[in-house]
């Protein structure tokens, strides 16, 4: 059965904590991703940033939310167009000027490179995640395996 480094995929799109999340959305929308590993000066894993997170920053930001709203999440079907405009372009603004380090989740579940797909996949599913950074003994980022690698990985052992 493959193990993630024959998986995993090695040239990842990165973000550093400083990063102004801005860049993370433009990254996000030009290679159709939807979350990617945060390191170091020296590629160690310090967290993942997702779209999820993204859209938790718009939902926690006060001049988004109405003070009923900011109990509610924007997911129950509240709208964009309900909110005033000037509102709403300084809260993007200010959004957008966020440091990555705001953003992230940094308790990150991560994986060494002779995990098997089992292993992958139990921790996918345990933790709710789409995606499990691969990295050395330093916690140094070697590459990334996501659900559609595992599941790409299951396939192909069954074809064999």
């Amino acid at each position: 059965m493959p193990i993630a480094k024959e998986v995993m995929v090695e040239n990842v799109k990165t973000f550093h904590p400083q990063d102004k999340v801005s860049k993370v959305a433009e990254t996000f929308a030009e290679y159709g991703i939807s979350g990617a590993p945060v390191v170091d000066d020296e590629n160690r894993v310090v967290g993942v940033v997702t779209e999820h997170d993204l859209i938790r920053l718009g939902e926690e930001h006060p001049k988004l939310l109405t003070p009923i709203e900011s109990h509610l999440p924007l997911s129950l079907g509240l709208s964009i167009k309900d909110h005033d405009p000037e509102k709403m372009a300084e809260a993007l603004s200010d959004i957008k000027e966020k440091k990555v380090e705001e953003a992230m989740t940094e308790n990150v579940r991560t994986l060494p490179p002779d995990a098997g797909l089992g292993k992958m996949a139990r921790v996918m599913k345990k933790h709710e995640i789409n995606r499990v950074p691969i990295v050395d003994e330093d916690n140094k980022l070697l590459g990334l395996v996501a659900r559609a690698d595992v599941v790409k990985g299951f396939w192909e052992k069954e074809e064999e």
